[in-house]
């Protein structure tokens, strides 16, 4: 019981702590200290290379940061409370391929920042383990997190993003968290 709530009062610190170096890093940017944008993701370019590491930090506007951080903190807490011994396994992997895909298979046309991947990867990866594991807390929060920040689509032709892309990178995001799953159960059912 005792390890359990020093369990979850850590995770509540980590997760705290990655939204605010995403707040740091916008207000930096805000303020003209100084400009990462040359950090983000530029595909199929070896300048973007770093970006698969440090696009998710990035965002373009404080509505963009806003709209990422309730999703990213639900998230990141369903994961890491609800499977603490390879949470950060599955967080690692999302955030790699996540920026891997969108390196290798987006027009080279813009610099992609944002940490929407991780959230669409952690959200996939949530259903996966949900479906695989049933009936499980991760799943039923996923699948509130897809109807609560699922209607993208229409949210961003309001904004005036293009609603085509969007639709096409999120689905690749859910995608790379369902392999992320997929390892996770091969690695569980060898054991």
């Amino acid at each position: 019981m005792v390890r359990e709530k020093i369990g979850f009062w850590r995770s509540i610190v980590f997760v705290l702590l990655l939204v605010s170096v995403l707040w740091l890093v916008q207000f930096i940017q805000y303020f003209g200290i100084y400009d990462f944008s040359h950090y983000g993701n530029w595909p199929q370019h070896r300048a973007g290379l770093p970006g698969i590491l440090f696009s998710p930090f990035i965002h373009g506007s404080f509505e963009h940061l806003i709209s990422n951080t309730l999703p990213i903190i639900v998230l990141l807490l369903v994961l890491l409370n609800a499977y603490p011994r390879f949470a950060l396994l599955v967080l690692v992997a999302v955030h790699l391929m996540s920026g891997a895909l969108v390196w290798l298979l987006a027009p080279p046309t813009g610099i992609h920042i944002g940490i929407s991947g991780i959230i669409y990867g952690i959200a996939g990866f949530l259903r996966a383990w949900h479906f695989s594991q049933r009936p499980y807390f991760g799943g039923h929060c996923a699948v509130c997190r897809a109807g609560l920040w699922g209607n993208d689509c229409r949210v961003l032709s309001h904004t005036g993003y293009f609603v085509g892309v969007a639709f096409v990178w999120r689905t690749q995001w859910r995608a790379h968290g369902l392999f992320a799953a997929q390892k996770r159960f091969a690695a569980a059912y060898r054991k």
